[in-house]
C-alpha cells in the first residue's frame, strides 16, 4: 500500500510527512499519587502518528504524534473540592 503523504506544521514551518497508520495499540493507564493527596489516573490516547523527512543524530527517522491526554481523579481530598 503506497505511503498517505500529509503536510503539517512543526516548528512554525509547513513539511510534508507519511501517515503511518497504528496496527497496534496498548495505551495503558498511569495512576499518581501527589503530595496534596489527590490521585489522578492518567493516559495518553494517540490519534495519529506521522514520519518526517528528517532523521535525529543517530540516523533514525523523527515521528510526530497526536493525540489526547486524559485525567480522571481517583481520589481527592475534601479539603480541595468546591464547596456546593
Amino acid at each position: 500500500m503506497p505511503e498517505t503523504r500529509i503536510k503539517t506544521i512543526i516548528n512554525g514551518q509547513t513539511t510534508e510527512a507519511s501517515d503511518v497508520p497504528i496496527v497496534q495499540s496498548n495505551e495503558d493507564w498511569r495512576e499518581y499519587r501527589l503530595e496534596d493527596g489527590s490521585t489522578l489516573r492518567i493516559k495518553f490516547a494517540v490519534g495519529s502518528v506521522m514520519r518526517l523527512d528528517d532523521f535525529d543524530a543517530d540516523g533514525n527517522p523523527i515521528y510526530v504524534v497526536k493525540g489526547t491526554l486524559l485525567t480522571i481523579p481517583l481520589v481527592v481530598p475534601d479539603s480541595l473540592k468546591k464547596k456546593a
